[in-house]
């Protein structure tokens, strides 16, 4: 799907931590001053505000592998986040929670894809 920049809502990433899935999935922060991935939709539920992402991602877990649409560049792209290894969660690190990772702060403009729900 295209859409101008004005015209998409979601949560756009701030900061990606190096080794952490996010990362591993390629996802793109603004740190990196490329504009940073807008998280427009987690396993098929909009993300409208940073609320909505955390509630997605909760209800996902961090034990299971999580698909993304992001909006980078003037495209939509599906990314699949991993799930963790089951050996890091025997070894829980509070600061590698997974989708701690993905620090975002929300974008006040519409997504076409809330059409869709």
């Amino acid at each position: 799907m295209a859409a101008q920049d004005g015209g998409v809502f979601g949560v756009r990433i701030v900061s990606v931590r190096i080794g952490t899935r996010a990362a591993r999935a390629g996802l793109i922060s603004r740190a990196t001053g490329r504009g940073g991935d807008l998280i427009v939709a987690v396993a098929g539920h909009p993300t409208t505000t940073k609320f909505a992402l955390d509630q997605s991602l909760r209800a996902v877990g961090l034990n299971s592998d999580v698909e993304l649409i992001v909006y980078r560049n003037g495209r939509y792209l599906r990314i699949l986040v991993p799930r963790r290894p089951s050996s890091a969660v025997a070894s829980f690190d509070r600061r590698d929670s997974g989708w701690a990772q993905l620090v975002g702060e929300a974008m006040d403009r519409w997504s076409p894809l809330d059409r869709r729900h």
